[in-house]
């Protein structure tokens, strides 16, 4: 469950564990004059990307793929090959 979904009495914790609204009040964490609002947030599509980036040495791309993991989502694809050229889009290299 995302971090902070409500599930009736019920909160997701950064670690998906899901914790009773109520024992927040035993820490203070929680009063009866808190507002807790919920809403629904549409779900993002995943996009594959067509294969797993080509300078990944050869092991390192079939362990995945031997696993069933055909080819990874695009942003995972993007993150390593930047991860292996040393560059991120935010950030020009040093």
């Amino acid at each position: 469950m995302p971090v902070g979904a409500i599930h009736e009495r019920f909160i997701a914790d950064r670690n998906g564990k899901m914790i009773d609204i109520e024992k927040l009040k035993e820490f203070d964490a929680r009063r009866d004059t808190d507002e807790i609002k919920t809403r629904i947030v549409a779900r993002i599509q995943p996009h594959l990307a067509n294969e797993w980036p080509a300078q990944l040495a050869p092991s390192v791309r079939d362990a995945p793929i031997q696993s069933g993991i055909p080819c990874p989502y695009q942003h995972q694809a993007d993150a390593i090959s930047k991860a292996i050229e040393g560059t991120d889009k935010d950030r020009p290299p040093e």
